[in-house]
């Protein structure tokens, strides 16, 4: 075995979004699945957004972190971290943004989108048995 061969397979995360509560996959209105890829937490794309946060709290001087200011940070993470998407959206398949990830995990329904996001982070499953 030789540790330089140990090397994630993979920089992204497909989530595929389910109906909260059950194992039913929501599908667009075309029949494809709803999916929503991330940077995976190895990537430089997902470190530079935590490092970003890290240092906006250091520069502040901030010793304390409100619960509000984690739900803040953990939205702005899965905003940054967006890579893709397949989602309908009020009645349309929205062109990934910055602003439009910002409306859709934050709308009413952004709740178990985002926990579902989180599920895909936290399951990722980044190297393979050789």
């Amino acid at each position: 075995m030789d540790l330089s061969n140990i090397v994630p397979q993979s920089d992204e995360i497909e989530v595929t979004l389910k109906y909260p509560g059950t194992q039913n996959v929501l599908e667009n209105d075309d029949g494809t699945p709803m999916t929503i890829s991330l940077y995976a937490p190895h990537t430089k794309e997902y470190k530079a957004v935590v490092y970003e946060q890290a240092n906006k709290r250091i520069k502040e001087g901030k010793q304390e972190f409100s619960i509000e200011a984690w739900e803040e940070s953990s939205t702005d993470l899965l905003i940054k971290i967006t890579k893709d998407w397949n989602i309908t959206f009020g009645g349309s398949k929205p062109k990934l943004t910055e602003k439009k990830a910002r409306e859709v995990y934050t709308h009413k329904a952004g709740f178990w989108i985002a926990e579902q996001l989180q599920e895909g982070i936290n399951g990722f499953e980044t190297f393979t048995q050789a």
